[in-house]
């Protein structure tokens, strides 16, 4: 789409806009998902200029625009002629919806009453969820920032499809009335001893036993350890049938002495059969109190210079976990870690991405590469566990990145040679 006709198409919804009057919450879903539409299909040019938008300014022309149409139509802020003036228009029209839509809602509990139907505009193309945390706009106040940092304040955007794939919407259970606030802490579980067996098929390599002394005593412990996250990630390849049996009682033990706030885990992965009933590399996602909630199979398949390629069925859905403090989608090694292709985890608009792992250095500089890059575009943080390949007494146990707000691009930098690690941001 050229500038002109970006222009034209901003223009066409303004008139749609403004002949809008006393909308419903799901009229006001609807226009979010065109308004959201519409700034990503800005030309880059345009597009990145809007981190030079003053944040001070923006707030201040949504504030008098909100309290104009809270008593009149939805016309736009201004005429949208020009690159410049349209790119403010929209602007402010978003942030002006996001909060109209947010007064309207008052939604303390993000939970939906039915089902996640309740968040999907009528178009079937986006789901509007309700935060309950403003968004974080750092320490420059929004100033410089980009659209996928700072475009709506109250509500994420997220599409229904991306790159082909559904996006599934799980919502996790209320368990905080309060805190919204307060820290979100992330915990790393990890096992330095472990050993992965694996067995040849016809078509590659499959996880067949893992040897480590006294797991589920590991796993009570660290469940113990990370009494105090709100989300916790075991790494790829790690949580067999009979592991996930004990990462499940540690959990209802932990929930039935102190609850806590823990709202998602990632329970490691494995060769197992999905929903579907064909084998995929599957990580189970549970609740704090160990319940399954649903389930994210590995979408790209591992490639060994030796065993060949990871016998497994291709995931095709992306997940995204709707917890108290914070939106969270799941990614398995490869998905994370691959730089031939951009992942489509960037395009989500989540605060985090948990990523269970397996690897040795390289690996992890994937991930660290990805997870920068959706850092600066989206503020985007990541929660990558990584079980180590070590080949040398000296090689790192596994690795660990804990939501950190600032990257190395040195994965000796998150070195994890121990049983736990717990973070916060």
């Amino acid at each position: 789409m050229t500038a002109k006709d970006w222009c034209k198409a901003c223009r066409a919804l303004a008139e749609r806009h403004e002949a809008v009057s006393d909308p419903s919450s799901d009229a006001l879903k609807d226009m979010l998902g065109e308004l959201y539409d519409t700034m990503l299909a800005a030309p880059w040019a345009i597009r990145a200029s809007y981190a030079s938008i003053d944040e001070a300014r923006l707030a201040a022309a949504s504030a008098s625009h909100l309290a104009r149409v809270e008593h009149g139509s939805l016309a736009w802020a201004n005429r949208a002629i020009g690159a410049d003036r349209s790119l403010m228009a929209l602007a402010i029209q978003i942030r002006t919806v996001d909060a109209l839509l947010e007064k309207m809602n008052d939604q303390v509990n993000r939970r939906p009453s039915l089902s996640v139907r309740e968040w999907r505009t009528t178009d079937r193309r986006h789901y509007v969820v309700p935060s309950r945390r403003v968004r974080d706009l750092g320490s420059s106040a929004g100033d410089a920032l980009s659209y996928g940092r700072r475009g709506t304040l109250h509500h994420r955007v997220i599409p229904t499809v991306i790159d082909g794939m559904s996006v599934r919407i799980v919502p996790v259970g209320l368990l905080e009335p309060d805190g919204r606030e307060a820290d979100v802490h992330f915990g790393a579980a990890l096992f330095p001893d472990l050993a992965l067996k694996t067995v040849p098929t016809p078509k590659g390599f499959r996880a067949s036993s893992e040897s480590r002394p006294d797991l589920s005593a590991a796993i009570l412990e660290q469940v113990k350890a990370l009494s105090s996250a709100h989300a916790i990630v075991w790494p790829e390849l790690t949580i067999d049938d009979g592991a996930l049996e004990a990462v499940s009682a540690a959990l209802a033990s932990r929930a039935m002495d102190d609850g806590g706030a823990l709202n998602a885990v990632v329970a490691g992965s494995w060769h197992r059969p999905r929903r579907d009933g064909r084998i995929g590399n599957v990580a189970p996602l549970l609740d704090g109190t160990g319940e399954r909630i649903g389930e994210y199979s590995k979408i790209v398949r591992f490639q060994h210079r030796k065993l060949g390629a990871e016998d497994i069925a291709n995931g095709n859905e992306l997940v995204v976990l709707v917890c108290d403090r914070f939106l969270a989608a799941v990614a398995i090694c490869k998905d994370f870690c691959d730089l031939g292709e951009s992942p489509p985890w960037g395009l989500l608009d989540v605060d985090v991405v948990l990523v269970p792992s397996m690897g040795n250095g390289s690996t992890m500089a994937g991930h660290l590469a990805n997870a920068g890059r959706n850092r600066i575009h989206g503020d985007q943080r990541a929660l990558i566990v990584q079980q180590g390949l070590p080949v040398k007494e000296e090689d790192p146990k596994g690795f660990a990145v804990m939501g950190d707000r600032t990257l190395s691009s040195d994965p000796s930098s998150y070195r994890c040679d121990v049983g736990w690690r717990l973070g916060s941001i």
